[in-house]
């Protein structure tokens, strides 16, 4: 939690925090509001990144290659 508030405190306005063991990440858009991803969801860039999407099943199909 440190870790996120110093993002944010450092003008950060997104961080996504991956989770390989649960295949969830969670978004970032402020300490305050966090937002769940799960396999089937699209991870999306916000306003930070215009759009860009990516499916979860795409990014731990990759991670679950290398143990």
């Amino acid at each position: 939690d440190t870790r996120i508030e110093d993002f944010f405190t450092s003008s950060v306005q997104l961080v996504w925090v991956v989770h390989p063991q649960s295949k969830q990440i969670y978004v970032y858009q402020s300490t305050k509001d966090c937002r769940i991803q799960e396999i089937g969801d699209s991870l999306d860039g916000g306003k930070v990144l215009p759009g860009f999407t990516l499916p979860l099943a795409e990014i731990f199909n990759v991670a679950s290659l290398f143990p």
